[in-house]
């Protein structure tokens, strides 16, 4: 077995919900100290990284290549470990930029440490939640059924909190703070943020009316369902110019009402064109 299969059948024995998975994690919790816990994290998601396989990435990921050139500047909002950031970096090249913004505190100790891992010295990370307004912001931490905690899944919340959930106050930034000051063109911007992605968008309208990058969103909802934030998201996007389109694993189609997809890329005349 070489190294990509080995990955790949310790990922469908861990999933997250699998009794096995839950029980270790549990055991491992107990036992093995915080310090070192966090460490054993760090190799991990670096073993991940360095092998870099599209099987363990979902297939959105193969559409970048078509979407990013060497020289341009990417935004990952939502960055996680780093597995988009990583591709985003190679795309741009040493001549480009990537932001990277992951607010919880243990996910971005790993980010930054990948980073390093992994020599990107092209990509700037930011422990930052990207949002509508500058200021603090309440995380929580859901739990699997059956116990465990997914910080995979940690997303803002308002006063309808869970008293039984780990919480923590992190930092928000608008994307339009950030870059007030910037002449750099921001060619693409992908927001995975937990239900909080229509925030993100009116943080950054200034952004998207100068620049009009490629906005890939992760479709956690209804798209067709009237009232919904991504319902109303697509409307903001719609209206500065942007269509949906999704991605087969090998071609963009304009999205029509009643599809469903993982990822939804919202594209301007200019970037259908180029394709």
């Amino acid at each position: 077995m070489n190294p990509i299969q080995a990955l790949r059948s310790f990922r469908r024995h861990w999933t997250a919900e699998s009794p096995w998975t839950l029980r270790s994690k549990q055991f491992i919790a107990t036992v093995v100290p915080d310090r070192v816990l966090m460490e054993l994290k760090k190799r991990y998601y670096l073993s991940l990284l360095r092998a870099d396989a599209d099987e363990l990435m979902e297939i959105d990921v193969r559409a970048l290549p078509r979407l990013i050139k060497s020289g341009d500047f990417a935004i990952d909002v939502g960055a996680f470990v780093g597995f988009y950031s990583q591709r985003l970096s190679r795309l741009v090249g040493p001549g480009g930029q990537v932001w990277s913004f992951e607010p919880v505190p243990a996910t971005f100790e790993i980010l930054t440490a990948s980073l390093r891992g992994l020599g990107l010295t092209n990509v700037c990370a930011f422990p930052y939640a990207l949002s509508d307004r500058d200021g603090t912001a309440t995380m929580e931490v859901p739990r699997f059924t059956g116990g465990g905690e997914s910080w995979w899944d940690a997303r803002i919340v308002d006063e309808r909190r869970d008293p039984a959930l780990r919480q923590f106050t992190i930092t928000t930034k608008r994307l339009d703070s950030l870059l007030a000051t910037s002449d750099r063109a921001v060619a693409f911007v992908k927001i995975d943020a937990e239900y909080h992605e229509l925030h993100c968008i009116h943080g950054a309208l200034d952004t998207l009316r100068r620049w009009h990058p490629v906005v890939q969103v992760e479709t956690l909802g209804d798209v067709d369902a009237p009232g919904s934030d991504l319902n109303a998201l697509a409307s903001v996007l719609c209206g500065l110019g942007y269509s949906p389109h999704r991605f087969d694993g090998d071609r963009f189609h304009l999205r029509r009402p009643g599809e469903h997809q993982q990822n939804l890329f919202f594209m301007c005349g200019h970037h259908t064109d180029a394709l």
